[in-house]
């Protein structure tokens, strides 16, 4: 869904840097402000400026999160144990391809990564502070913020924790006021990007979208609603008993919790995770879905929640046949749904392949208006895939016109688009100001039967492009305009 996206703007990103914009008409220009969203952009853009194809820059990226997520929570486990991990470590699998991954979500999913790693980092400072690790935590802090703003708010409401926990779970002086000035370093790494967290809020309308219902939340809980992306009824089920199986270990960490001496650093460690669980469900139930116009904040947060909890069962010693009979189980439902969305993914990657098609027929530097006439939910921003290996104009483009991501509309430079010598009120694109142009390209796809409205600007685009390319089941049709 969003990953088209993604991938086109990083094209367009690098095209503005390093290119100059040429081939973009002065359409589109850098987002002067130092916004979120930025880490899964520089990859995918990295990727193409040592000469990788699109499809492979994000397909390093997809290597990075999935790869990264366990292998950083592996090493996260291992540090605050001092030991290696056993396998209930592997309970972080199914984490990793969540509903969010799947639509394309790259940068919140980065910023998961990176809070997991940042949170190690603390956890190294903690136990032998020096600069250059002081240094590292910085950079894991704007990583996390350039990623997501969750990811950086979660890290700071973490460090608080975990800090007062370190403070409380003390009795030595000395070392109270060595936890406090660690703590002040710490505050002082923070500063820069709490700065530009409330400048970025500041400039916006905070406008919220409504809660979810109490039934809403309840199965973003008890089904793990944020691994179930493309069919609720083959994956609820899995993920349900995934749900079942954390919440009989997390009764097992409760016992063995109230058997720990209050004083000890074991049962602060443990209270941390404890308190960042119910933190996580607060603000579950308090939060609104949407902000600012982000969406999906109730999945985001719960993902935070589910990382707590998972956290706070590796902190405990459970009998080995039960810690692998449970993992071994959760592994097994995680492939299980692993193969469901194999199956669906197969089918986008196929409507993803008719826009690769379609785009070996347009020209650099070409603007293309694309009509879509889809059922797919999930192809909303597949036209941007004509623009990944090329400068192109795709005037649906919805990151630029959201002013939170790395590129922007220039809108004193965009004309009002026409098509023959009038609008459309059922196709979207930039309107631009008052000069007016005409597409080059206007591409339809979909299988749906047009509307009324769509049928009429069909006929309007017979009479003034001409159809130039269609893809195999007439999926996606490519028209020229004739005045080129």
């Amino acid at each position: 869904m969003d990953g088209a996206a993604h991938l086109y703007n990083a094209r367009l990103l690098l095209e503005l840097v390093f290119n100059g914009g040429e081939g973009l008409q002065g359409y589109y220009s850098l987002n002067p402000e130092p916004v979120p969203n930025w880490t899964g952009h520089l990859v995918l853009m990295l990727g193409m400026l040592v000469g990788l194809p699109a499809f492979l820059a994000e397909k390093v990226l997809l290597l990075c999160i999935g790869i990264g997520l366990p292998l950083a929570f592996y090493s996260l486990v291992k540090k605050i144990r001092s030991e290696v991990p056993g396998p209930l470590s592997l309970l972080i699998l199914p984490f990793v391809y969540t509903f969010l991954f799947g639509l394309g979500f790259y940068n919140f999913t980065l910023g998961l990564v990176f809070f997991l790693l940042t949170l190690r980092q603390w956890f190294s400072i903690r136990e032998q502070p020096d600069f250059g690790k002081n240094i590292l935590l910085f950079v894991g802090i704007a990583l996390c913020y350039f990623s997501h703003l969750l990811s950086f708010v979660m890290l700071a409401i973490s460090l608080l924790v975990l800090v007062l926990s370190d403070y409380f779970s003390s009795t030595d002086k000395v070392h109270r006021k060595q936890i406090f000035r660690n703590a002040l370093a710490v505050l002082t790494l923070f500063i820069p990007f709490l700065a530009l967290f409330a400048f970025f809020y500041l400039k916006r309308d905070g406008a919220s979208g409504a809660q979810l219902s109490m039934q809403e939340l309840v199965e973003i809980l008890v089904g793990i609603r944020s691994l179930v992306i493309y069919n609720f009824g083959h994956e609820y089920g899995k993920t349900t008993l995934i749900y079942h199986v954390l919440m009989v270990l997390s009764v097992g960490a409760a016992f063995l919790f109230s058997k720990e001496e209050v004083r000890s650093k074991v049962f602060w460690s443990r209270l941390s995770w404890a308190i960042l669980t119910l933190i996580s469900l607060i603000l579950l139930f308090v939060m609104p879905d949407s902000s600012s116009g982000g969406g999906y904040i109730s999945q985001r947060i719960s993902l935070f929640l589910f990382f707590f909890v998972l956290l706070w069962i590796n902190e405990n010693l459970y009998p080995k046949m039960l810690a692998r009979a449970a993992a071994g189980l959760v592994v097994i439902l995680h492939f299980m749904l692993v193969v469901q969305y194999i199956k669906v993914a197969a089918t986008q990657n196929k409507e993803a392949g008719y826009m690769a098609e379609v785009a070996g027929h347009i020209k650099p530097g070409s603007v293309v208006l694309p009509i879509r006439s889809s059922w797919n939910w999930l192809d909303g921003h597949f036209s941007n895939y004509l623009g990944i290996d090329k400068p192109l104009t795709i005037l649906e483009n919805y990151e630029a016109s959201t002013g939170y991501f790395p590129v922007l509309w220039n809108d004193e430079r965009v004309p009002a688009f026409e098509i023959g010598y009038g609008a459309s009120d059922c196709a979207y694109w930039k309107k631009g100001n008052a000069v007016v142009a005409q597409p080059d390209y206007i591409v339809f796809w979909g299988v749906k039967d047009p509307e009324a409205c769509e049928a009429g600007l069909l006929e309007t685009v017979q009479q003034h492009y001409e159809l130039v390319y269609t893809s195999q089941e007439d999926h996606v049709k490519l028209y020229r305009n004739n005045a080129q």
